[in-house]
């Protein structure tokens, strides 16, 4: 259940791009998530992001400084799937998180790195975090219980990253996240994004 839920959002959040008329990027994200919470480890989780040029979105005065920096601003949307399991004196708990993300990215204008074709950039934003908990536990002879705690938890992703541009069409990166939440974690992951126009 919990991967079709993933697969429906992640269909969601690719034909949201589209429909846009200009300056949308798509993301495809590798992760690694550090332990939410002590003695599960880290993991790996797929991810999928959303980028609007703020001036696409958002019409502002020509000439003025802000029409300036918001050609530097992209709005961001994301979503990842991280999934942790440990066993505990005979107990298998798995600990999963479906973090959406909403926030910008600014690419500072450093024009000696743009020609050629890196960015830097910082991101900000607010976060939800869908997360369940769920436990077995075997008992010989009697069989298995199994025990499940969901949650939504609101919390605040800030970090940054690098970006290179391998065509009009094509570039790839690797971005630093830290998700101020509920059993707060760090991210980090590389992807690959694609121009839609």
């Amino acid at each position: 259940m919990k991967r079709i839920f993933f697969i429906v959002l992640i269909i969601l959040f690719l034909s949201a791009g589209p429909a846009f008329a200009h300056g949308i990027s798509i993301e495809l994200t590798g992760n690694y998530a550090s332990e939410p919470s002590g003695g599960f480890g880290s993991t790996f989780g797929p991810g999928v992001g959303v980028n609007a040029d703020f001036g696409k979105i958002i019409r502002v005065t020509e000439g003025t400084k802000f029409a300036v920096i918001s050609k530097n601003i992209k709005f961001r949307a994301d979503l990842s799937y991280f999934n942790w399991d440990r066993d505990v004196f005979g107990v298998n708990i798995e600990y999963t998180r479906i973090p959406i993300f909403v926030g910008a990215r600014y690419f500072f204008p450093l024009e000696s790195m743009s020609r050629q074709g890196l960015q830097v950039f910082g991101e900000g934003g607010l976060e939800m975090s869908f997360d369940n908990v769920e436990d077995v536990v075997c008992i010989s002879g009697a069989g298995c219980i199994k025990n499940n705690d969901s949650d939504i938890n609101p919390g605040i992703g800030a970090g940054g990253g690098i970006q290179y541009s391998f065509s009009d069409r094509i570039y790839g990166g690797i971005h630093l996240r830290y998700h101020v939440i509920s059993d707060s974690y760090f991210t980090t992951g590389l992807y690959v994004g694609f121009n839609l126009n």
